[in-house]
């Protein structure tokens, strides 16, 4: 215990870390400006139930603006070692919000500027094991290793006119390609209902799907939204349903 209290600053709650990237091909376009991080565990109380969470952030900057292919795809793996670069275990992620550009190949982006990545994982059920592994973090660990969460996701350079923002303005939209955007709409809405059900049914793995699917379909209405004015009556009218459903769907 005096080694954990000597590493962790007094607080066996609280340890600082080095950090050292190892980014791969993201390291093209972000780069990480903390040197070192405090990450922390703590116990709160989450719908009536006591937990341990364990949390940090981490301070970086897009050098360059970036696409990529899935919601997760700048997320950062984290590896604790000890002083001689020995693996002592694995930290949560540090997540990356990313926003969403529908209709394009790589329809996640980050622009340029600084930004901030969270880690924060609730433990419903901590165990002696894992306050063990925690104690020897405090008393051994000395770097992380900071990683990208997918190696084989792909990147590519988002270009000026490739922003979300004047996709997202843009009124030169035809009647065709209303009804296209329409269509993806309702079929990112029944995509959701389906993953929805697979959930209540419990196939729990579908609910990593929800978050990048519900953004793109907000992203799209909101694209309607804009340009609603341009649509013929028959669109409008159906562009109310469409979103009467969604309605109904976040009520539920």
């Amino acid at each position: 215990m005096a080694m954990c209290l000597a590493s962790c600053g007094g607080d066996p709650n609280s340890v600082t870390l080095k950090v050292e990237p190892q980014l791969g091909e993201l390291g093209n376009y972000i780069s990480i400006d903390d040197q070192e991080i405090v990450v922390t565990l703590s116990d709160e109380a989450k719908d009536s139930t006591d937990v341990k969470t364990i949390a940090s952030s981490l301070a970086f900057t897009v050098n360059k603006s970036f696409r990529t292919n899935h919601g997760y795809g700048s997320d950062l793996k984290v590896k604790v070692l000890d002083k001689n670069h020995n693996e002592i275990c694995a930290l949560p992620c540090f997540s990356v919000e990313l926003k969403s550009d529908y209709g394009r190949e790589l329809d996640f982006y980050l622009p340029t500027g600084p930004n901030r990545a969270q880690m924060k994982d609730e433990d419903k059920n901590w165990e002696a094991e894992d306050q063990e592994m925690w104690d020897k973090i405090c008393s051994e660990g000395v770097y992380v290793i900071i990683e990208m969460y997918d190696p084989d996701g792909k990147f590519a350079e988002n270009n000026a006119d490739a922003s979300s923002a004047s996709q997202s303005d843009d009124t030169s939209m035809d009647s065709a390609d209303f009804d296209a955007t329409l269509d993806s709409y309702e079929e990112f809405i029944d995509q959701y209902v389906v993953m929805l059900k697979k959930a209540e049914n419990g196939d729990m793995s579908a609910l990593s799907e929800y978050p990048a699917l519900l953004e793109k379909a907000q992203e799209v209405g909101n694209q309607l939204e804009s340009a609603k004015g341009n649509m013929s009556s028959e669109q409008l009218s159906r562009y109310a349903e469409i979103t009467a459903k969604m309605a109904n769907i976040a009520k539920s």
